[in-house]
């Protein structure tokens, strides 16, 4: 099996439609979206709640994919703004489909 990959990106949630406009034309199939709330590098303490509402996306590739995936969503999501997001690159050592119980092959990712 391949080495894969695991992209995480944490993105204005206005931007998520784009993102995944972007990432279907370079040919990822598959996105996991969640809704998330966090503060980091922008804060609106004026507001109540000032944790500022987010979208994390998680996608799952072969390694050689990787760099060209988070470029894509760098480019999609990139603004002078603080608060404009982060993207990370891990290692996945195993990767398994529930409903095969059995360890997922390259061609399923």
């Amino acid at each position: 099996m391949a080495v894969l990959k695991k992209i995480s990106a944490i993105l204005p949630t206005e931007k998520l439609k784009n993102v995944e406009r972007r990432l279907r034309k370079i040919g990822v199939g598959k996105v996991t979206a969640i809704q998330s709330k966090g503060f980091g590098e922008y804060k609106s303490f004026l507001r109540s709640g000032w944790p500022m509402p987010h979208v994390r996306i998680d996608i799952y590739c072969a390694s050689e994919g990787a760099e060209n995936i988070a470029k894509t969503v760098i480019v999609e999501v990139h603004t002078e703004s603080a608060g404009g997001g982060i993207v990370a690159i891990q290692p996945v050592i195993q990767l398994y489909r529930i409903r095969s119980k059995g360890e997922a092959l390259e061609g399923e990712i």
